[in-house]
């Protein structure tokens, strides 16, 4: 819930309810950019770790001043839109040398 910026249980209850029927559903904008988010963080952390180690790097402690001593995951849930797209920033970079 927290990635998908949903702090309502009863309205992420009904997200699912409705999305899992197949009734239409409207999604905000600032949801579609988080799920897009998550779903360019899993893809960066597969192309990282074809191994199976993205569990691990995600929830481990991270040097990098990016996450200050905490894990990915950690920062991930801070909430902000803002660290998902750091989160991003930082492993395209990862993967495209920057």
């Amino acid at each position: 819930m927290t990635l998908l910026g949903i702090e309502d249980l009863a309205a992420f209850s009904e997200l699912t309810i409705r999305a899992r029927a197949k009734d239409p559903v409207t999604v905000p904008m600032a949801m579609l950019e988080r799920i897009g988010c998550v779903l360019s963080i899993y893809d960066s952390l597969v192309t990282l770790f074809p191994d199976g180690r993205t569990g691990y790097w995600l929830r481990s402690p991270n040097a990098n001043v990016t996450f200050g001593g905490k894990s990915a995951l950690a920062k991930m849930t801070e909430g902000d839109l803002d660290d998902l797209r750091t989160v991003v920033r930082y492993l395209l970079a990862e993967i495209y040398g920057r």
